[in-house]
């Protein structure tokens, strides 16, 4: 069986506020995901930030996506931004990924490895995209351990399975927004019932810390069998803590 074609996908909103990510956070994304999988190709869907990616992460190597030569690092860059449910009661987050998609799509890749730039994921990709593939899973994330839902924040998915089952068009971003936001209508249970005959959880140890249970402190003894993945850290040190637990310089 040949390797996958994988593509790292991220979505992204550099600027300020809450839903904004920063320069730091977005450069660390970037290099964590080199670093960790140096023979994969990434691409950035960013919603016109203010600070755009396709600038800072310049000297490390990404360029604007233009769709005429592959380019393993490449920022694609939306002309406006739609805002997010929560905020502006539209879907700007679900074009993003779908777009991500798309291109995937396009470029004929076999797999996506989602994973917003706001999320720090210490892992490499392949091996589990290769088990995915060993054992026919189609789509797989963790569950969210807050919230008890997807997190949608990684998932990986089988690209010609999201194409045969018309995701993009099913999951219909443009009619997502300016409905009341209600346990069943947002994003993280839309991917759950779109996906619900295919998806398995996968066994990654993490958290969104949006009500700050993890400092810089408590890190390690909040995951005494181990930590993969955090997200929604407002305190940037906790993410070089879980770095440096997993053995990572960059």
């Amino acid at each position: 069986m040949p390797e996958p074609r994988i593509l790292i996908v991220g979505t992204s909103y550099v600027g300020s506020g809450a839903q904004g990510y920063g320069e730091r956070l977005v450069t660390l994304w970037a290099k964590l995901a080199m670093h960790l999988n140096p023979g994969d190709d990434i691409l950035i869907v960013d919603s016109a930030s203010p600070n755009p990616p396709a600038v800072f992460l310049e000297p490390i190597g990404f360029r604007r996506y233009t769709g005429r030569e592959h380019r393993p690092r490449t920022v694609y860059e939306f002309e406006h931004n739609l805002g997010h449910l929560n905020t502006t009661g539209r879907d700007g987050w679900g074009r993003a990924i779908c777009k991500g998609i798309e291109l995937a799509y396009m470029d004929r890749y076999d797999y996506i490895a989602y994973m917003d730039v706001d999320i720090v994921f210490t892992r490499p990709v392949r091996p589990i995209i290769e088990k995915m593939a060993r054992f026919g899973v189609k789509a797989a994330c963790p569950m969210d351990t807050l919230y008890n839902f997807l997190e949608n924040g990684l998932m990986f998915l089988d690209v010609a399975y999201l194409e045969a089952t018309n995701f993009v068009e099913r999951y219909d971003w443009p009619n997502r927004g300016n409905v009341a936001l209600t346990p069943q209508n947002i994003p993280e249970m839309i991917f759950e019932q779109l996906l619900e005959h295919s998806i398995f959880t996968l066994p990654l140890r993490g958290l969104r810390n949006d009500l700050d249970r993890v400092t810089v402190n408590n890190l390690a003894g909040s995951f005494p069998y181990g930590v993969d993945y955090l997200t929604h850290c407002k305190d940037f040190a906790v993410y070089e803590r879980l770095l440096e637990m997993k053995g990572i310089t960059l």
